[in-house]
């Protein structure tokens, strides 16, 4: 699954500071989009792995942003969807609703194996 997220640093699931989400509420927020617990937990892993739960953070020199550290085309193609939809695209659930639909669309088998999952580390990287 590196295709989608890719990361080999521990996750911290501590409660995260004001303006980003924590472990739990990224949990929620893929279990509320229908993925098994255990997808949502590896899904969730992989988001404080690359962004901390900060929807704003910048990365590879302003080349990559948000929960998924969306890169070059990218982020190019969430600010598109975010515009199209009259959001912001640092919304935590515009990334969120973008992620799935990106995994729906270009990853199917991805987002087969996930919402098969059975256990956490089916789910990550």
């Amino acid at each position: 699954m590196a295709d989608f997220w890719s990361a080999d640093q521990p996750v911290d699931s501590t409660s995260a500071k004001p303006g980003k989400l924590s472990y739990n509420d990224m949990v929620a927020k893929w279990r509320a989009r229908g993925y098994p617990e255990a997808a949502a937990m590896g899904i969730a892993d992989n988001m404080m792995r690359e962004s901390g739960g900060d929807p704003t953070v910048a990365g590879d020199k302003g080349t990559s942003f948000g929960l998924f550290q969306h890169h070059n085309e990218r982020k190019a193609a969430l600010e598109a969807f975010a515009k199209e939809k009259g959001v912001d695209p640092s919304n935590p659930d515009t990334q969120i609703e973008f992620a799935d639909q990106e995994m729906q669309s270009k990853f199917p088998s991805l987002h087969k194996s996930l919402m098969g999952a059975t256990d956490r580390s089916q789910s990550e990287d």
